[in-house]
């Protein structure tokens, strides 16, 4: 009598956003069971789980007392989070402790969500990066601006994206707003204030696997002028021009290297890690660093021919294969352009496109809602909004509705072809009914780019 052939383990993963779905799919590829666990049974990836458990990122001890229910008759071979929560991270490492799965387990998740911590142990490797202060009123950030007139503020601990990261002034009537938004984001009700750094901003981001960090993004990151300073519009990645490989850049290396000394200086392994730096024309100064990938940029990865699922199985599972097209290798050149609203109300498709005059057009054709879009090949639309959906203004990164990502001949290219789509084509906001005629509104018309 035929038997079938039992699965390898179960592959647990705490959240089920868009990303999470590739990832559990390219799970269920591999012959692993998933138990998904997320509070919306109708999330993204909720139709790749094998057993779905509607309990919200920051439930642990109930979400490990289902593992362990788990446990007791079958294999756990992983343990996941695609999310940048910080809850998410904390209940993966615990569940990584109590089932001796590979990744950043309790201590060195708290760690990397603790700034001042990480930026001490950097100190101490001699990695630049602002100095910082902790602030526990805005009383106290009044006296620092009085020695330091220009600082930017974040949340002391956890934050997610852009939230609650704001430059400040001496003299600016928004200072204490800004403070109560930056402490309202920290999980300590703390705020970190550091010096401000002028210069050119990257986005590096790696996996580290047996100690060893290997690059997988090097981006130009760009940024806009925005009430709270500034807000993130997009990154540029690949060749560095006339055909060259990325990894024929000067920074690949330098960015590698970095990548290495801050692995070795926070004890890092079998996770991915994102930094993010400020090259002041001297130095890099490293701004920020985080247990998952950057803003986006799996999405990114995957559009440039990165499997980053098949990076994220081989890291939990301990395999140790490498992509098929290795990121280093690339002779093209990719960039990634974020839309946000800038008017409340809800979100409507744009009118129906205007036939293209020819190539040079910068209008994105499409049939409909959520279908693709193209302006020449190339280019393709993803959305982190959908019909009806509320917006407003943006206070953070999270607050985008949709991105766009181009292939060009190399990165400052692509770059540039990005910031010719219309945005009108994108999508548009009808405000409320004293406004009833809706119109399209995008504050990244044009874009200029801008330290962090």
């Amino acid at each position: 009598m035929a038997t079938s052939k039992p699965a390898p383990g179960w592959w647990i993963q705490v959240g089920a956003d868009p990303s999470a779905a590739s990832l559990l799919e390219a799970a269920r590829a591999r012959g692993l069971e998933t138990l998904v666990f997320d509070p919306d049974a109708n999330a993204p990836g909720a139709r790749f789980a094998t057993r779905l458990m509607t309990r919200p990122a920051d439930a642990t001890g109930a979400i490990l007392e289902d593992l362990r229910a788990l446990a007791r008759s079958e294999t756990i071979a992983g343990c996941h989070t695609t999310s940048t929560s910080p809850a998410a991270l904390r209940t993966v490492a615990a569940l990584r402790e109590a089932h001796g799965s590979p990744g950043p387990g309790p201590e060195r998740t708290a760690l990397l969500l603790t700034r001042s911590a990480w930026k001490k142990r950097l100190a101490d490797a001699e990695i630049a990066t602002p100095a910082v202060a902790i602030l526990d009123t805005p009383q106290e950030l009044d006296r620092l601006l009085g020695v330091h007139p220009s600082l930017l503020i974040k949340p002391a601990t956890g934050g997610g994206g852009s939230e609650g990261v704001s430059r400040v002034r001496v003299g600016d009537p928004r200072n204490r707003e800004l403070f109560d938004e930056a402490r309202l984001a920290s999980d300590s009700d703390l705020v970190r204030a550091e010096e401000f750094v002028a210069g050119e901003a990257y986005s590096i981001d790696g996996c580290v696997r047996e100690a060893r960090f290997e690059l997988l993004h090097l981006g130009r990151a760009f940024s806009m002028r925005h009430l709270r300073g500034t807000l993130p519009t997009g990154t540029a990645w690949g060749s560095p021009g006339q055909g060259r490989r990325a990894d024929e850049d000067p920074r690949w290396g330098t960015s590698t290297e970095l990548g290495q000394r801050i692995t070795d200086a926070l004890g890092l392994d079998a996770t991915f890690l994102h930094i993010d730096v400020l090259d002041d024309g001297e130095q890099d100064h490293v701004i920020d660093v985080r247990l998952h990938l950057g803003l986006a940029i799996d999405r990114a990865l995957t559009f440039s021919g990165t499997d980053v699922s098949r990076l994220a199985l081989d890291l939990v599972l301990g395999a140790s294969g490498h992509p098929e097209t290795s990121p280093a290798a690339v002779t093209r050149g990719f960039a990634q352009r974020f839309f946000y609203a800038t008017a409340q109300g809800r979100i409507e498709p744009p009118p129906p496109p205007v036939p293209s005059s020819g190539a040079d057009s910068a209008r994105p054709t499409a049939s409909g809602w959520r279908s693709v879009p193209l302006a020449g090949d190339g280019v393709r639309l993803e959305w982190d909004r959908a019909i009806g959906d509320p917006v407003e203004r943006p206070r953070s990164s999270r607050d985008r509705v949709a991105r766009a990502l181009v292939e060009a001949d190399d990165r400052n290219a692509a770059w540039m072809r990005a910031n010719e789509l219309d945005p009108d084509a994108v999508f548009r906001v009808r405000e409320p009914r004293e406004h009833p005629v809706g119109r399209s509104r995008s504050p990244l018309w044009p874009i200029t780019p801008e330290p962090h």
